[in-house]
């Protein structure tokens, strides 16, 4: 127990040591005081979220207080960042997937899909991975398409009598919480950190990304990754027979769900029309999930669920992270250490190819979240810096930047790197080895993947290098 408390002691020892020495250092070496404070304040906060010393959002917090008391941003500039527009549609869009995940309409479409593969392993699982990439246009939040899909499984797995340990069983655990996680990016609002990013970009570089240039963007290569982490599964952990009968269980499920309730025909109208405001742009003028989040909570007949319910689905904690990272990227940005470290750091890139620019990228950005739980605060660190070393070496900012945006989720070595694969981890079918294996196997897969897209695909759409 003491050495317990001894180890936690540490990361506050060196993150309050690092802003004390970021306070007491003169102007030097073409960085100000502002700079060094600000500076201190990232350092701070990378050994906090590092070391999971305090809860993330607890660091958050702390961030929003330190930039005003080290005078460097003003209270009213440092808290204007939980007023941004992105904030607000988050907050929507977790009640919206509550609604959905209450009205029973995602659990009917994902036991008829199963029943539909009539028991058979890895038409199952290909299945089951294409509906969690339909599901993220439905469902955006990641966790919330885990846990649905993961419940769903598991009583199908213990049914047909899988028990661990089984292939079969790891496939599926190891599969759905980190295609859920990669195919988050396909939209817009599907993650927190592709709002974060969305919102920084628009601040950094005044380039302002839609739904649609979003979705043609990304969701093609996130797609092709719902497919490449099929092949790597049922390779990696090859089924130990490809048929599984018992179906007549999920059959009984379905027809215990009944025909569809009004509840659901209209959550499936909201959704409806929500889509046709998020494909049109619509949604980028008026505030269309608030709409919609609104309509799914006002007293009516057709009332989804109460307010104060829909008030606990939203994770402020995560809007929190959000509004706190915005707030520090911008600080680093106006004390100018961000333009430091392009001029005296990242300016040797330019002597380098492009396509090791984009393999560098990635591999800084999945090496930074080894020692990161939280996707936003390892994009909240590197994101500013990588977008300084574009426009220093003639390279779309965008373009570099959306590299470590999209490598942000592929860090799933560890269980506890992912809300998502805790969950999964939680049911006993692999252990840490499994999923180290597939991780490293997946990494230079990603790698590949995401750079092909980004040299030849990005280009021809919406992102020139």
């Amino acid at each position: 127990m003491a050495e317990k408390k001894k180890n936690n002691i540490i990361p506050f020892v060196l993150g309050f040591g690092v802003l004390l020495v970021g306070f007491l250092l003169p102007e030097t070496g073409g960085i100000t005081h502002t700079g060094w404070r600000a500076l201190s304040v990232l350092l701070f906060a990378i050994i906090f979220w590092a070391t999971e010393a305090a809860p993330a959002a607890c660091t958050a917090m702390a961030i929003l207080i330190l930039l005003p008391i080290l005078g460097i941003r003003s209270y009213e500039a440092t808290f204007s960042s939980l007023g941004t527009i992105m904030i607000w549609r988050l907050m929507a869009i977790f009640i919206i997937t509550e609604a959905i995940k209450r009205v029973g309409l995602a659990d009917r479409i994902a036991y008829r899909v199963i029943a539909l593969m009539k028991g058979k392993v890895r038409r199952t699982l290909l299945c089951v991975l294409l509906l969690n990439f339909a599901f993220s246009f439905i469902i955006p939040n990641s966790y919330a398409r885990t846990v649905l899909l993961v419940t769903i499984v598991i009583s199908w797995l213990h049914t047909v009598g899988i028990e661990s340990p089984s292939n079969i069983g790891k496939a599926f655990m190891i599969a759905i919480p980190v295609a859920s996680t990669i195919t988050a990016s396909s939209i817009i609002v599907g993650a927190s950190v592709d709002i974060f990013a969305a919102d920084l970009f628009n601040t950094m570089v005044g380039y302002r990304w839609t739904y649609f240039n979003w979705l043609i963007t990304n969701a093609p290569i996130c797609l092709a990754m719902t497919f490449v982490i099929f092949f790597l599964t049922i390779t990696v952990f090859k089924p130990e027979t490809d048929e599984l009968g018992n179906i007549e269980v999920i059959q009984e499920k379905i027809k215990t769900l009944g025909p569809l309730s009004q509840q659901e025909k209209f959550v499936i109208c909201l959704f409806i029309g929500l889509m046709v405001l998020w494909f049109t742009d619509v949604s980028e003028r008026i505030p269309a999930e608030m709409l919609v989040a609104f309509i799914m909570v006002f007293p009516s007949r057709l009332r989804i669920m109460r307010w104060k319910d829909a008030m606990s689905s939203v994770n402020w904690p995560i809007i929190l992270l959000f509004g706190a990272s915005i707030s520090m990227a911008a600080s680093l940005q106006s004390s100018g250490i961000v333009d430091w470290l392009g001029v005296n750091v990242f300016s040797r890139f330019g002597g380098l190819s492009v396509v090791v620019i984009a393999y560098l990228a990635v591999a800084v950005t999945v090496l930074v979240r080894l020692g990161m739980s939280n996707m936003t605060g390892a994009v909240a660190t590197l994101l500013p810096l990588l977008i300084t070393v574009a426009k220093g070496i003639g390279i779309n900012p965008v373009w570099l930047g959306m590299i470590c945006v999209m490598s942000s989720c592929v860090a799933c070595f560890f269980p506890a790197q992912s809300a998502n694969c805790l969950f999964s981890y939680g049911f006993g079918f692999y252990n840490n080895r499994d999923l180290l294996r597939f991780g490293l196997l997946l990494f230079p897969l990603f790698a590949t993947v995401l750079v092909l897209f980004s040299l030849f695909y990005w280009p021809l759409v919406t992102l020139p290098i």
